[in-house]
């Protein structure tokens, strides 16, 4: 993979100039979200230190060590993230209904039924299938025949998930367009090649407005012109 052999070389080399370039280029592949480009750059920034020379200034190793230890906080932020997001997705019209209905407090399937005017029939097989995707569970209420539900960690989290959809749905029809993230780097270098490390010769000057992305079928990293 041509993208990975450069990070390769640019965490391979001794200058903290192309440490740092490594770290955004990294950055810009985050942008995809992907488990397996994060894992896949962990696993080159490893074998770069098993290959490392002795000689290697402690500077470098650090970085590298500081870069994977970034790295594993957003792979299991990542995998969180795409835990609440695919349970999202799976929910049905009527699991979304009872997981509404269980915001504020614990409730018995009875009074969910009652209050968003569902059949009790409807209401019990949804609850069922919360409680399996570990969105809902349940505990004895007063009486036997009453069993609480309340959300779970996980079933808060997919409220809140529903709602921010919810709501760039409705901004999306009233013509207002989402808020637009600013970027870490308004300015980021140019790509990097072999002869930007060569000693005595500086990087070309990038240009303001160019972006990098993680071509998916060449899997290099490019240059886009915002203008363009």
């Amino acid at each position: 993979m041509a993208a990975l052999r450069m990070l390769a070389g640019l965490f391979a080399s001794r200058s903290n100039q192309d440490l740092r370039r490594g770290g955004r280029e990294v950055g810009y592949a985050l942008v995809r979200r992907s488990p397996e480009l994060v894992e896949a750059i962990r696993d080159t920034i490893d074998q770069v230190d098993r290959e490392a020379a002795r000689s290697d200034e402690e500077f470098a190793r650090g970085y590298r060590a500081a870069m994977n230890d970034a790295l594993a906080g957003f792979a299991a932020a990542l995998e969180s993230r795409l835990e609440v997001e695919q349970a999202a997705g799976a929910l049905g019209r009527r699991e979304i209904a009872v997981l509404r209905a269980l915001t504020g407090e614990a409730r018995p399937q009875v009074r969910i039924a009652r209050e968003i005017a569902m059949p009790a029939h409807d209401v019990s097989r949804a609850a069922k299938r919360l409680r399996a995707a570990g969105l809902v569970q349940a505990y004895p209420g007063e009486r036997d025949t009453e069993q609480l539900h309340r959300l779970t960690a996980l079933g808060r989290a997919v409220t809140r998930e529903l709602e921010a959809r919810e709501a760039v749905a409705a901004d999306l029809a009233e013509g207002t367009p989402p808020i637009a993230e600013t970027p870490l780097y308004a300015e980021p270098p140019a790509p990097w090649s072999p002869a930007s490390s060569a000693p005595g010769r500086a990087a070309a000057a990038p240009r303001g407005g160019d972006v990098h992305e993680l071509d998916t079928a060449s899997d290099r990293w490019l240059a886009h012109d915002e203008d363009e």
